[in-house]
């Protein structure tokens, strides 16, 4: 499985790591156990489309790892109290997000939610700011 586009989220800041989620492509060995793993762990937000892939062509992760990360990041998994939040501030946007970007809140990781609701902004805001980064 490799990487399939490249996405240059060095540097940007959160509203472009969760604009520009790179793809993966390959063979995934339907019911086989995976680890995936990344070089570092900034949102999480590469870990979870690799997570996505290799579960939507029906292999299993079991683990994953990055080499370097922030301590912010080190919970991957959306807590069910934060998603609760985020669908109360923001659930207006959530079925415009899964049309824009194939997935629903649900499948963000702990950090990409908790950035979106510190992020103070009214649902408009965060929707016109995601559509001005895309434009970008």
């Amino acid at each position: 499985i490799v990487q399939a586009t490249k996405v240059s989220r060095t540097g940007g800041d959160g509203w472009h790591r969760l604009v520009y989620s790179p793809a993966f492509d390959g063979i995934v060995p339907k019911d086989k156990y995976a680890i995936i793993l990344d070089d570092t762990q900034t949102q999480g937000g590469t870990l979870a489309s690799l997570k996505g892939y290799i579960e939507e062509n029906k292999g299993k992760v079991i683990a994953s790892y990055a080499l370097t990360g922030k301590q912010y990041s080190v919970q991957l998994r959306l807590s069910k109290d934060t998603l609760a939040e985020l669908r109360s501030k923001y659930g207006e946007l959530e079925s415009w997000w899964k049309k824009e970007f194939g997935y629903d809140f649900s499948r963000f990781t702990e950090w990409e939610a908790r950035f979106i609701i510190n992020s103070r902004k009214t649902p408009d805001e965060v929707r016109n700011t995601i559509l001005a980064r895309k434009q970008a």
